[in-house]
């Protein structure tokens, strides 16, 4: 559902990638800033916990992005969690875990993208859901 919404709002590459055993990520997306021609590469972890992901998620999430750019070229991380984050006091709050390009995404984000989501004339925005195949431009 997370990368079906990341496709729909204009990333490129959406690729579920949780059984790549070459990445931590659970679904690769690339974004393209064509004003200035920077592609952003996110590395997106999804927790469907119930109780709220707490810092050593996020600190894990920004080692395995760290230890993985050179090969994916990560630029960011988004994690996902419907149950929301603890702990983020640690890092200065959201805005200082934002700082390490990390981006937290709880229940009201996901609230707005399935309010604002629209399927597209074929049906879904992802191409074929279960690849598993990076693609990396």
């Amino acid at each position: 559902m997370v990368a079906e919404f990341l496709a729909s709002r204009g990333f490129e590459d959406v690729t579920l990638v949780g059984q790549n055993h070459q990445t931590g990520a659970d679904i690769y997306a690339s974004h393209l800033v064509d004003s200035i021609g920077i592609r952003h590469r996110y590395f997106v972890e999804v927790k469907k916990w119930k109780e709220k992901v707490g810092i050593e998620v996020i600190n894990t999430v920004y080692g395995a992005m760290m230890g993985e750019k050179d090969v994916f070229g990560w630029t960011c991380a988004m994690i996902v969690s419907p149950s929301g984050f603890s702990e983020t006091k640690r890092y200065g709050g959201r805005f200082g875990i934002e700082k390490k390009g990390i981006y937290l995404k709880g229940r009201d984000d996901l609230t707005q993208w399935l309010d604002e989501y629209k399927p597209s004339n074929n049906g879904l925005w992802l191409p074929d859901p279960k690849s598993k195949e990076l693609i990396i431009r």
